[in-house]
Parts: structure tokens; C-alpha cells; sequence
């Protein structure tokens, strides 16, 4: 790690940009917004799949890093998969880093989300033969879409950059995922176990990585327990665990926690959520139902609809 270390250091002086003139900045943002006002209201960037968050961000942008924090059980990595997967439909690449899971294991959850069936009732041998039919064709689907997994645990961002560089040579890339950043090994260990060093360097890498590959970063994040302690569980930006670094860096930052005064659903529960931090954008709250047997995530207002 060391010597990577330094070798990118030494291979990144000579890749650094100089000063750039204003006039061809001008003609690239002209093409740019001619674009969006010939596509008005449509997406430009990736699609999350969710029409709530699709129509605060128009879509995750290149360089954009964007972080989803909950506290642990709140669908974090199931609303990244999700998002992953839908992106995976329209001919796009994505490299997906579970530092948490394994890839059987979100191979499974990718086939229920999809298929809409109960994860328990496919991992127990209960599925019913209808379910059965709607797994196989979902199987089908998911296996012609452009998903990588890379489950190697406790991951450096040098490790992680290698790979995705990697990753856009052979195969192109168009989205990185990473499950979660706080489970990521700074590249330089710090001397007096500061923890909260470690995690900005982590968050500083992915960002950069975005701007290095013009690609989406999007981040998965463990909020800390203070967050629980309001009597809404309402979190705040200051409530990312172990960095402020994080909440400097980022470019969009979801926060999601459960509604203690729902009701209780037979679908699911709401998770509410909030886009605390768009960079470029509007911010503000939204409803998610969560189906958990399917590791699937909805808007409310598409569910309501149904």
C-alpha cells in the first residue's frame, strides 16, 4: 500500500491540470445547457429509479459524490443495489464495492428486489412456483446488465481506484457504488489512531476518484446514535459518524430514518428521508416505502398510486 501510495503520488504531479482559458469553458457550457433546454424535464445524468429523488437531482451527475447515511437496518445497502441495478438497465456500467456483504449475498437480494419475492421464502426453499417463474425471468434480466462486484474487504481508496481504473479500461464505467465508506482502509494509517482523519482522507479519495474518472460516486454512510436522540430520530449533516469531512466534501447527501408514528404496514415501512445537502440543486424531505422481505425500495407517491 505504501509503495502504490507513492507511485501514484508520483504518477498524479504529471496528471495534474494547469490553468484552463475561459473561452472554451464557454463553449462547453453553452453545449451543455443547449442540451438541457432541447431535453426540458428530462434526466441527463443517472437515474436512481426513485421519483422522489429523481426530481431533486435530474439524475446523479459526472463527478458527482453523493452519500446515503442511516443508522444500521434502515435499507442502506438495499437502496444503493437498487439504484445500481436500475442504473445497469439502459447499456451502463457499474462497479459495485460491498465491503460489508458478500457477492452471494447481493446476488441474492439483487434477484428479490427484481423478481418482487421474499428473500426468506428463496433462501428457506419456500418459494412458490409463481414465485419461481418471476425469479427466473428476473435472473434472466439481471444477467444481461453491466454489474461488477468486488467484495474485498476493508479496501484503501488506492485499492479501490486501481480497480475501477481497471474496471473503465476493460469494460467501461459509468457508476461506482461503495458499501460502506466508513469500512474502507485510509491509505495512510494515522500515526495516533485518529479515526476521524482517516475517514476525511477516505471521503477526499472517493471524491477525487469521481473528478479523475468523470463518473458518479455514490457512498453509503452510518450516521452515529446521537442521531436517535431527537424526538422525530430526525438526523442533521453534523450527525455523520466519525467526519465533518464527509459532510465538506460531498456533493449530495441523503439522509433516510425510520417514522416512528407510522402505522404498521402490511407492504412495509416508511423511511422517511431527507436530501440535506445538493450542491447544485434543491434540497428537501421525502417518503420511501421500504419492502424488506424483497430488499425493495418505492416512493410513496408511485406506491400510493398502485
Amino acid at each position: 500500500d505504501r509503495a502504490q501510495a507513492e507511485i501514484f503520488a508520483a504518477c498524479e504531479t504529471h496528471q495534474r491540470k494547469g490553468f484552463t482559458h475561459v473561452r472554451p469553458l464557454m463553449l462547453a457550457t453553452y453545449d451543455r445547457l443547449e442540451e438541457i433546454r432541447l431535453n426540458k424535464g428530462q434526466l441527463l445524468g443517472i437515474p436512481s429509479g426513485l421519483r422522489d429523488l429523481d426530481e431533486f437531482t435530474l439524475g446523479f451527475q459526472p463527478t458527482d459524490f453523493v452519500i446515503v447515511a442511516a443508522r444500521p437496518g434502515s435499507g442502506k445497502s438495499a437502496i444503493l443495489l437498487q439504484i445500481a441495478s436500475h442504473a445497469a438497465k439502459d447499456d451502463r456500467t457499474v462497479g459495485f464495492f460491498s465491503l460489508e456483504m458478500s457477492q452471494e449475498q447481493m446476488a441474492l437480494r439483487l434477484v428479490a428486489n427484481e423478481a418482487q419475492v421474499r428473500g426468506d421464502d428463496l433462501r428457506s426453499g419456500y418459494a412458490t412456483p409463481d414465485d419461481w417463474g418471476r425469479v427466473t425471468a428476473a435472473m434472466s434480466e439481471i444477467s444481461k446488465r453491466g454489474i461488477y462486484f468486488d467484495d474485498t474487504p476493508s479496501l484503501s481508496v488506492l485499492e479501490l481506484r486501481t480497480r475501477a481504473r481497471r474496471l473503465l479500461m476493460e469494460h467501461g464505467l459509468d457508476l461506482i457504488v461503495v458499501d460502506y465508506l466508513q469500512l474502507m482502509k485510509a491509505a495512510r494509517q494515522s500515526k495516533d489512531g485518529n479515526r476521524v482523519l482517516e475517514v476525511t482522507e477516505i471521503a477526499d479519495g472517493l471524491k477525487a476518484l469521481a473528478k479523475e474518472l468523470r463518473v458518479p460516486v455514490i457512498a453509503a454512510a452510518q450516521l452515529n446514535r446521537r442521531s436517535e436522540s431527537s424526538e422525530t430520530g430526525e438526523p442533521r449533516l453534523s450527525d455523520l459518524r466519525e467526519s465533518g469531512g464527509i459532510e465538506q466534501v460531498s456533493d449530495i447527501v441523503l439522509l433516510m430514518w425510520r417514522d416512528r408514528e407510522q402505522d404498521p404496514l402490511s407492504d412495509g415501512e416508511i423511511i422517511n428521508a431527507n436530501l440535506a445537502k445538493h450542491r447544485n440543486g434543491p434540497t428537501g424531505p421525502m417518503k420511501f416505502l421500504f419492502r424488506k422481505a424483497q430488499t425493495r425500495f418505492e416512493s410513496v407517491a408511485d406506491w400510493k398510486e398502485q
